[in-house]
């Protein structure tokens, strides 16, 4: 009896991390002005309170959104207004160029999946209307464009550190305008839904890696599963409710105030960000070049442009919903970003064309060895000759 491997989006908790000594300069955790919190979500809410102290009231947001970033600016007293992101994932700058007009604001730009937006053209439409620029890099930690890394562009920028890097929470706010006030300080939280995480992710990577206590964990794993999470009764609960209140991320755990916990910034450290995006690009040039794509199963962007360092492989599908849940069954667990939008914005007057519901991502991340990456090969394909057939 073998203990049973679930691939996932992103990595798990390694304990052996804590004894690694790296030494190297980081570009991001290193920088002056770098804040952490506990969440991406909880980096921009406290840079948006920063952005009210020096009058900026409005922040032009993306259609396309996981509906935290929303909730998170709304909670600090800013007004939202959305505008279009094209089949590409890159920002509507006709639009935007025609449509934003207040002054006092801010534009919000997302890098969706570690995928610089053409920031080249977003200074310039920001300059010539002399509006700041929010960059979200949650999924772009390490990404670069024209050698420069993502989230030095912008007056701010967020990240959401443990997408990438195996920790049980953490995020980062950098702002790299010297008009933009430090925000004030904040409670370091660890309650016992923290510690769950912690713990689960632990098994997790015991599970994957193969490890002496694989089918321990597994056995602990399941027994969690059975009587305290069931996945198929929470994503259920999310689509009764999604169009009623209290709204999916209002629940305890997003929080939008904390700061990061002291485990995370223990874990944050011994990562070599070099290694990591080697690792991640090998993992996602593997991928792209092995599955057998159909015209319902695409790639979103092809190649890696340079400087890219991936969250996952996206690609376009028929329904998000239907691959989640056969893939699931498959003992792969794919990210969805974007399926439930925040309330505030109307998703029958949508012009992102549903990409909520049409994108789903593959994971390709950096504890994912060559067996593991052909494993997930076969696995996908497998699945896309049954949908085939």
């Amino acid at each position: 009896m073998s203990a049973q491997k679930i691939y996932r989006t992103f990595p798990s908790i390694n304990p052996a991390t804590v004894f690694r000594k790296i030494r190297e300069e980081n570009p991001i955790l290193d920088a002056k002005r770098f804040y952490l919190y506990a969440s991406g979500r909880a980096a921009l809410y406290h840079g948006a309170l920063c952005l009210k102290k020096i009058g900026i009231h409005t922040i032009y947001a993306p259609e396309y959104h996981c509906g935290v970033e929303i909730e998170a600016l709304v909670r600090a007293g800013l007004i939202v207004r959305f505008y279009p992101i094209k089949q590409d994932l890159s920002s509507d700058l006709v639009w935007l160029e025609s449509n934003m007009v207040e002054t006092n604001c801010a534009l919000l730009v997302i890098h969706y999946f570690g995928f610089a937006q053409p920031l080249d053209q977003i200074v310039q439409l920001c300059k010539r209307k002399k509006i700041l620029l929010i960059e979200d890099c949650a999924h772009a930690l390490y990404s670069s464009f024209e050698n420069n890394f993502l989230g030095s562009f912008g007056d701010m920028a967020i990240f959401s550190l443990h997408k990438t890097i195996p920790m049980p929470n953490g995020g980062g706010l950098l702002i790299n305008n010297k008009e933009i006030p430090t925000p004030n300080p904040v409670k370091i939280k660890y309650d016992f839904v923290l510690l769950k995480i912690t713990l689960r992710s632990i098994l997790n990577y015991y599970i994957n890696a193969g490890k002496i206590m694989a089918l321990f964990s597994q056995s602990i794993i399941n027994l969690y599963n059975k009587l305290i999470y069931n996945r198929d009764v929470v994503i259920h609960h999310i689509e009764e409710n999604q169009n009623s209140s209290p709204w999916y991320y209002e629940v305890k755990q997003y929080n939008y105030k904390d700061g990061i916990a002291i485990i995370s910034k223990i874990l944050l450290r011994p990562q070599s960000y070099k290694k990591i995006i080697e690792k991640r690009k090998f993992n996602y040039n593997k991928l792209l070049r092995s599955l057998n794509f159909g015209p319902l199963f695409l790639p979103v962007f092809g190649e890696l442009p340079e400087g890219c360092n991936p969250l996952c492989l996206p690609l376009k599908v028929n329904n998000s919903d239907y691959w989640l849940k056969k893939l699931q069954n498959s003992n792969l667990e794919i990210f969805v970003f974007g399926r439930f939008c925040h309330p505030l914005y109307n998703r029958n007057e949508i012009k992102s064309n549903e990409l909520g519901r049409k994108i789903i991502c593959l994971p390709i991340h950096q504890q994912l060895n060559q067996s593991d990456m052909n494993q997930l090969i076969t696995l996908i394909n497998e699945n896309l000759r049954v949908k085939d057939n």
